[in-house]
């Protein structure tokens, strides 16, 4: 947690050439404050922000693995499915080239 930075006026209470420097010194010291209070303002809202990106992003990169979890499947389930229709296919033209010989043999 940062400390929280003000900057103080100047009490002054004696009336002489000082007084007017010292009354425009207050007038720039509040005029910091309400700089340093907007970019506290800034400051909150930033950390906010990323705050929301951290957990955003940490979504996405979880969705991301759930997303590459669930291709990786469906790859593995279509490449499966795809060496079952080679073996049927390698099996049928077996079976036609078989009988393809008997008819030749039986001719």
């Amino acid at each position: 947690m940062q400390d929280k930075v003000t900057v103080q006026n100047i009490v002054y209470e004696e009336q002489n050439e000082f007084t007017p420097i010292i009354t425009e010194l207050n007038f720039v010291y509040q005029q910091v404050n309400i700089h340093i209070a907007e970019i506290n303002q800034a400051n909150t809202a930033l950390t906010k922000t990323q705050s929301e990106l951290d957990k955003l992003n940490l979504d996405l990169e979880l969705n991301v693995e759930t997303r590459i979890d669930e291709l990786n499947y469906k790859t593995e389930e279509a490449l499966k499915a795809l060496s079952d229709l080679q073996t049927i296919q390698k099996n049928c033209l077996n079976k036609k080239s078989m009988r393809h010989s008997d008819d030749w043999l039986l001719g």
